[in-house]
């Protein structure tokens, strides 16, 4: 796990751009990230970092979109993009096509909380990334190529 956040929920791009930098340089093979910008001036830094993961056959998971609108990194090529799926139960996940590519769709819930309604829970995006990126570790073998995973994922779905 890396830390991104320090008193708030709230960090910069740069710092998410050295967390993913040290996770691409220890190569780390399924790397979660549960948050995104839709600040389109950081568009060609997480392309880059996007680039290099990829290069490397490594597996970033992000959020294709944040509140309908594209978030980055997700929404660009190279990473996993995730989309949010209330109706999904939480072992499950859905494979769908969106622009052109595929977008993984999973439920925003984290696990039940006995006696806690869910919409009473934190819930979101970052959950649904989370979800895929356990599917995604499930499916990831040494040595296969992304393109790998995502078709043993279309396979599972």
């Amino acid at each position: 796990a890396l830390k991104v956040f320090d008193r708030t929920l709230r960090t910069t791009a740069p710092r998410i751009l050295r967390a993913l930098d040290w996770a691409i340089a220890h190569e780390m093979h399924v790397i979660n990230l549960s948050l995104g910008t839709r600040n389109p001036a950081h568009r060609d830094a997480f392309a880059d970092a996007l680039a290099r993961a990829r290069a490397r056959n490594l597996l970033v998971v992000a959020p294709y979109e944040v509140d309908d609108q594209p978030a980055f990194p997700g929404c660009l090529p190279g990473g996993i993009a995730v989309g949010l799926d209330w109706d999904c139960p939480r072992d499950r996940y859905r494979c769908r096509r969106q622009d052109g590519r595929l977008v993984l769709h999973a439920s925003g819930y984290p696990r039940d909380i006995p006696g806690v309604p869910p919409e009473r829970n934190l819930h979101g995006i970052s959950f649904a990334v989370a979800n895929v990126s356990g599917f995604l570790a499930r499916a990831y073998r040494a040595g296969a190529s992304i393109e790998d995973v995502e078709e043993e994922m279309m396979k599972e779905e």
